[in-house]
Order: C-alpha cells, then sequence, then structure tokens
C-alpha cells in the first residue's frame, strides 16, 4: 500500500502574464520614440499605456498569481506602503507625473525579482521582489524634475542635490560686471508677444541671405537667463518669411536653420550653430535681428539680409 508524499517545495508562481505584462509597459514607453511627429492619439496611448500594464500586473499579484494570500496581501500593503514613503520622501517636482513613472518602474523592478526568486520560499521571494521595487523607488526620492526642455516631451531630471538653472542664473547675475547693460531706449512694440502680432509667426518684408558660410550671422550678446521656454517680446531696435518664401528654424539642438519652402518641396539652404544644448522656443526676428533662447541662455544675432 502506496502513501501519497506531500512535498514541501513552495508552489511555483504563474509568471508569464506579469512578464507579457511588463513587456508591452515597456514597449508603451519606447515606441513613441520611433515616431517622428507623434499624433495626440499616439501621446495619450503611450501615456495611459504603461499606467494600465502597471495595475494590472498588481491585478494579475492579487489574484492569478498563485501566490499564498499572506503573500499577495502582505506584498500589495508593502508596495504600496513603498509608494507612499516614496512620495513624501521624494522631492516636490516629482510628485505627480513623476510618481506616475515611479510607480512603473516599482512594478518592474517587483516583477523581475519575483523572476529571480520564483523558487525561493514563499515570504521570502514577496521580501525579494519588494526589496527590488524598493531600489526602483528609492531612485526617485534622490532626484528632482527640472521641467521639460525638448519637443520630445521629456522631461530633464537631475539629482537633486544637484545646482538648479536657477541657481546658476543668479549666481551669473551676481558675477555680471557692474554697469552692463543691454537696455535700449523703449520705442513702439514691434514684436509684443509669442509669435508676433499677428500671432502667426510671420515677418513680412524680410529676405535672409542663404550663404551663412560666406556671411554668418553676427552675434551682438549673450547672456544667461533663468529656466523657462517662452517667447520674447521686442520693443525698440530690437517664422515664416512670406516675401522670399523662407522658413528660420531653429532646431531642438540649437542649430538655426534657413529652409526654402515651396509648394513641392523643403529645402535646407545654410545653418549656424547656436546653442550646444537643448531648446524649445519661437525664434523672434524684427528688422536684422533675431533673437533666441533655450533654459539657460539668450541670445540677440545680427542677420545677413539678402
Amino acid at each position: 500500500m502506496s502513501t501519497l508524499s506531500l512535498s514541501s517545495d513552495p508552489r511555483p508562481l504563474r509568471l508569464w502574464p506579469a512578464v507579457a505584462l511588463l513587456t508591452i509597459l515597456w514597449a508603451f514607453r519606447f515606441f513613441l520614440k520611433l515616431v517622428e511627429e507623434p499624433s495626440a492619439q499616439l501621446l495619450m496611448t503611450a501615456f495611459f499605456g504603461p499606467l494600465v500594464c502597471a495595475l494590472l500586473i498588481l491585478i494579475w499579484w492579487a489574484a492569478a498569481s498563485r501566490a499564498t494570500w499572506r503573500e499577495k496581501v502582505f506584498g500589495l500593503v508593502g508596495f504600496i506602503a513603498l509608494v507612499v514613503l516614496g512620495i513624501f520622501a521624494g522631492d516636490p517636482t516629482i510628485r505627480g507625473f513623476g510618481t506616475l513613472t515611479a510607480v512603473q518602474w516599482g512594478v518592474s523592478a517587483f516583477v523581475v525579482g519575483l523572476v529571480a526568486s520564483k523558487w525561493i520560499r514563499p515570504r521570502r521571494r514577496t521580501v525579494f521582489g519588494l526589496a527590488a521595487a524598493a531600489l526602483a523607488l528609492g531612485y526617485w526620492t534622490l532626484v528632482r524634475m527640472d521641467g521639460v526642455w525638448g519637443g520630445d516631451y521629456r522631461a530633464e531630471r537631475s539629482w537633486r542635490w544637484s545646482r538648479t538653472a536657477e541657481d546658476d542664473y543668479l549666481a551669473a547675475r551676481e558675477s555680471r560686471v557692474a554697469g552692463a547693460s543691454l537696455d535700449e531706449p523703449l520705442t513702439a512694440t514691434e514684436w509684443p508677444g509669442f509669435r508676433g502680432p499677428g500671432r502667426d509667426g510671420l515677418v513680412p518684408g524680410v529676405a535672409l541671405a542663404e550663404d551663412w558660410q560666406v556671411r554668418p550671422p553676427r552675434e551682438l550678446w549673450r547672456i544667461p537667463v533663468g529656466p523657462g521656454w517662452s517667447s520674447f517680446a521686442v520693443a525698440g531696435q530690437l517664422l515664416l518669411l512670406p516675401d522670399a518664401a523662407q522658413i528660420l528654424v531653429i532646431g531642438e539642438k540649437g542649430d538655426l536653420v534657413l529652409v526654402r519652402a515651396t509648394p513641392e518641396r523643403h529645402e535646407e539652404l545654410t545653418r549656424f550653430k547656436v546653442f550646444n544644448a537643448k531648446t524649445w522656443n519661437h525664434p523672434v526676428l524684427v528688422g536684422d535681428r533675431l533673437y533666441l533662447r533655450n533654459a539657460e541662455e539668450a541670445v540677440a544675432l545680427a542677420m545677413p539680409l539678402g
């Protein structure tokens, strides 16, 4: 007469749904980089898709993971506690959208920890998963969000103890030579706000030289500015140039580009390096003066006219 022996080995977790959801989560996060001009629908999908996957992974843990009920309670309560602790311990700039990204990282690390420890005893494998989640969430307590400075809609992050752009601006302002000034007499407002007086980016009556190797723009001044991405408003002496069928573009990486635009095609004519960092601002052209800025500097250029 044979007897049935019960194994004391832990019941293996059903991990494939979590691994599949984790793969989809990170596919959502990376596929947007492959699209040059994403639509609003794609942007919304890339934002909400990873959040839905993270939520489904937590539902999987509670309902379909084969974990013991004690593991499930311990894992869910522990993960929520880690997220709440991270919110209070993190920099204020991370709260909100940064927290949503941190949760995705934490859920991902939790799954990776469970995969790495799937044959360990139930309580220990849950501790292993939570430890991995704590490392991922802990990273987000060490950084701050500096803003969105580029056209790729990605937030710039820095270590929270490093100097901010505002710190650098104030330090440069204090060290500026006494008496130095860029003030000019105020006359009629020529460029009162974003995209000009007509809010259309049109600059009539202007044609730029099309070979900047022979006649390059001449820098008039360059000063540090505080963080931001607003456009200039210009009064006094200080983009479309319809009279010459030209478009003046400031590229995301700091290149100033002159393009000839026709109904058939857009042709790059010439380019000039202005910044060595990202910029995401509308160029302002008043007469022959071009005003540009990024998150660190403002520049005025004397443009060669055609």
